[in-house]
């Protein structure tokens, strides 16, 4: 057993030990890894408890190290990913999680899946597993996810798992998070990182996919045209990228805005992260831009910029990001996590296998 971990005695670093009873100080490196990671909570994150107290977090650490030697290496993953996502419950810090360590990843389920309105379904899956995609998953392991479907048919299914790595040659780095591509609909249709087209005469749409930087002018010739008074801007399924590259996208956004009040339309999902969420935020402050689809799942101010910190003494070796920087896109009070839309439109399995996306005809539709 280890020494009970170290409380720092003022805000300079320096640790006093708590009261112990026989208890040697530990030289166990998985103690000591652990002990590391809490000292670059304490000294390298800005706030590092902000969602919970030091206290309660360290007995969870404690807890988690007494627990591993009855652990399998999956429990002891998710063990750990379940401690360090305790620092984030009340949001604000959505890049500090554990992963295992790159090349110990383990293997994967072979296929892709989404929660829907209607419940948890595969959206794509590899040979010779096709048969599932369109399929409402219900359990796993004996586990539920939800209730069967009334009308619905139930079937059990073994899948053999695939390495990491092919996972994601196939469904890409994303692929566990995002929609499979669907030609049907504009912002599944088109990997690249921005495309611009006229809908009609007076709609432009500019799909955003990956945070990097745009060149803007095929979209300011045509929103130049005399007839062109609506813009709609698609952010869903971005999963981010670098906050100094969207400068262009939001000097033309704004512009926009600003000469066709009422004209600008944002349309997020839950893929909406990081960067591309604080791109959105900067429209929202700047702008009078109307919010369609999901709420983001990035948030408007946030703990970022993480310094990794490898813990390879653990049953698979694991990486832990500790952020280092604040990010401040929203005043400083707003007490908000995320940006809900002015017109709320829920993803449904039902619209995604058919094709349909309501969120981009409500932004055609919504009055000025």
């Amino acid at each position: 057993m280890s020494a009970p971990r170290a409380t720092p005695a003022t805000e300079s670093g320096s640790y006093v030990a708590l009261p112990a009873t026989s208890v040697v100080p530990s030289v166990d490196p998985i103690a000591a890894e652990l002990d590391r990671l809490l000292a670059a909570l304490d000294t390298t994150h800005p706030e590092a408890f902000h969602g919970i107290s030091r206290d309660e977090f360290v007995a969870a650490l404690d807890e988690y190290e007494q627990q591993l030697p009855d652990l399998d290496d999956d429990q002891a993953v998710v063990g750990l990913m379940r401690v360090v996502a305790m620092l984030s419950r009340e949001g604000r810090d959505g890049h500090q999680f554990a992963l295992p360590r790159p090349a110990h990843e383990g293997a994967v389920l072979p296929l892709r899946i989404y929660e829907f309105a209607e419940g948890v379904y595969v959206t794509d899956a590899t040979s010779p597993n096709e048969v599932l995609i369109g399929s409402r998953i219900t359990a796993i392991d004996g586990t539920d996810i939800d209730d069967v479907l009334a009308d619905g048919s139930e079937v059990t299914v073994s899948l053999e798992l695939m390495p990491f790595a092919d996972h994601v040659a196939w469904a890409g780095t994303f692929g566990m998070l995002q929609l499979a591509s669907d030609d049907r609909v504009r912002y599944l249709a088109d990997p690249e990182p921005l495309t611009v087209t006229a809908i009609d005469e007076a709609t432009v749409y500019v799909r955003y996919r990956n945070v990097v930087r745009p060149d803007m002018t095929d979209a300011r010739e045509l929103l130049g045209g005399a007839a062109v008074d609506r813009l709609i801007l698609d952010l869903r399924q971005n999963p981010g990228g670098d906050n100094n590259a969207f400068g262009p996208l939001l000097s033309l956004v704004q512009d926009f805005a600003a000469d066709h009040p009422g004209g600008l339309m944002v349309v997020t999902d839950r893929v909406t992260f990081p960067a591309a969420a604080n791109l959105a935020t900067r429209i929202e402050q700047s702008t009078d831009a109307t919010f369609i689809g999901e709420a983001m799942g990035g948030g408007l101010n946030f703990w970022n910029d993480v310094r990794w910190i490898a813990l390879d003494a653990l049953p698979v070796p694991m990486r832990v990001g500790v952020s280092t920087r604040y990010w401040q896109f929203a005043t400083a009070d707003d007490p908000r996590l995320t940006i809900a839309p002015d017109v709320d439109v829920p993803v449904a399995a039902a619209d995604f296998f058919g094709g349909i996306d309501p969120a981009l005809d409500v932004a055609l539709r919504h009055e000025r």
